[in-house]
């Protein structure tokens, strides 16, 4: 046996949080300063105007700013704000930016079934081979995510499913001995700043694809799009272990799944998803990363769903560990 330790990537990530119109940008962007001044003594700018939207990039700050597509009614309608986490780096950020998430919903700002909570991670690292071995992985667990998110998450047009998205176009197939032609093949190809339908997708490679061309780009990201947005600090928390795990796990990989079709059990699925050894592997997590696997098969199991029992079973094979 194998036995690898596991704690959370050093990776950079930042945290996005749609947010309803019950409150204003002033009032979120009050609560900010007053959280950080007893904390890390960040800054917190908010973008002013009627509408006050700009884009968030190298930011050492947290970001308010409007957001058309987040109020109660829906875009066109209404409209509610986004709060962009500062780059962060390691578990003290991590915790930080999660404790600030639930102290905005401790407070009273509320969230609706139009938003959700994007997080982005550093990928500027992993090449094309990685990158294909990244999107082939997700499509192997993609729809067991989806299940323990809110249905608002279901045929969403700012999180379509991947899967789905791919079927709209066409491509010569998938060989897992050349996962950089998948990427390619795959890839978005629309790399616009706004109303891309490239973008609106579980999992979002726009930025990555940018920086592929322009070594300048400072975002160089793959980008979560798939949960609703919970002020709420585990929620918060674990949803940015995972996907910073998921992410870190595919560097150094070369070779993808046999194939794309959904994981046949949630054990395979979370070899994919970097929760479970591979072969005579056997992960040792660091507790707090043990902690979010432990929330995501309490997820599962908490769900109407064909992993529910084999998640249950994990869940009590863990615990007598």
């Amino acid at each position: 046996m194998h036995i690898v330790y596991k704690s959370l990537p050093r990776r950079r990530f930042g945290v996005e949080l749609e947010v309803s119109n019950n409150v204003n940008k002033q009032w979120l962007g009050d609560v900010l300063k007053r959280y950080e001044a007893s904390t890390s003594g960040r800054d917190v700018v908010i973008t002013s105007g009627l509408k006050g939207w700009a884009e968030t990039r190298q930011n050492t700050y947290w970001h308010v700013k409007y957001d058309s597509t987040c109020g109660p009614k829906g875009k066109g309608k209404d409209n509610g704000w986004e709060v962009a986490s500062y780059i962060g780096w390691g578990r003290r950020d991590l915790t930080n930016i999660s404790q600030a998430a639930g102290l905005l919903g401790l407070c009273g700002a509320e969230v609706n079934t139009n938003c959700g909570l994007h997080i982005h991670v550093d990928a500027g690292d992993l090449s094309a081979t990685e990158m294909g071995v990244l999107l082939a992985r997700w499509l192997k667990f993609e729809d067991i995510l989806f299940g323990i998110c809110d249905p608002s998450r279901t045929n969403n047009k700012y999180c379509r499913p991947l899967r789905q998205r791919w079927q709209l176009r066409s491509w010569r197939g998938y060989d897992p001995l050349a996962p950089d032609a998948f990427c390619r093949n795959i890839g978005p190809s629309d790399l616009s700043t706004h109303d891309n339908e490239d973008k609106k997708v579980s999992l979002n490679t726009v930025g990555w694809t940018t920086g592929q061309i322009a070594q300048s780009y400072s975002r160089k990201t793959v980008e979560l799009r798939l949960p609703e947005c919970r002020l709420e600090l585990p929620h918060v928390l674990h949803w940015t272990s995972l996907i910073l795990n998921f992410v870190d796990s595919c560097k150094g990989q070369s070779v993808g799944p046999d194939d794309l079709e959904p994981a046949r059990s949630l054990r395979e699925a979370l070899v994919w998803l970097g929760f479970q050894g591979m072969g005579d592997e056997f992960f040792l997590f660091e507790k707090k990363l043990l902690d979010t696997k432990l929330w995501l098969l309490n997820k599962i199991a908490g769900v109407a769903t064909g992993q529910a029992r084999e998640a249950a079973e994990l869940i009590e094979f863990v615990s007598k560990i």
